[in-house]
């Protein structure tokens, strides 16, 4: 074999061995590559979470305001549509709670108390508040002949 062979045959060897390493560390990228984006749905799931509860706390907020402005309604359209995207809400439950029990419909208010105690038994707002308005809704037999009690000046038995 001739020199000028052997060198060629040496360079094909290192050539292809560069290109083993190199493949190798192709391999290794990608790898890592992988794994990168695994991490970031993680965050993303975070920043929807929070997003998530941003909205659902200024759906709430804005409940809230229209029912101190008297806005029954549109108190009743934004409790719908947070409770209609996040029907666990706790504090979105209790105030439709106490804008039905307010605006004389009890049977509803009662519904979206028990569904509330049924999701979050450890509740005590809302355990207190369904036993506030079964007992407006049915008085004891020690008060049978009486007059049933008024609500308050807001017109909730939730409210006293």
């Amino acid at each position: 074999m001739t020199s000028k062979r052997r060198l060629a045959i040496s360079v094909g060897l290192l050539g292809l061995t560069a290109l083993g390493v190199f493949g190798c560390a192709a391999r290794l990228s990608r790898k890592v590559a992988t794994t990168v984006p695994r991490e970031r749905p993680a965050r993303d799931q975070a920043a929807v979470r929070s997003f998530d509860e941003n909205r659902d706390r200024s759906e709430l907020d804005a409940a809230g305001a229209c029912w101190r402005r008297g806005d029954a309604a549109g108190c009743q359209g934004r409790l719908e549509q947070l409770l209609a995207r996040s029907p666990e809400h706790a504090e979105g439950r209790l105030l439709m709670a106490e804008m039905l029990a307010a605006t004389r419909r009890p049977q509803e208010a009662v519904a979206h108390l028990q569904r509330l105690v049924a999701m979050h038994p450890d509740n005590a707002r809302a355990q207190h508040a369904l036993n506030r308005l079964l007992e407006y809704r049915s008085p004891p037999d020690r008060t049978a002949g009486r007059e049933q009690p008024s609500p308050d000046r807001a017109g909730s038995p939730l409210v006293r």
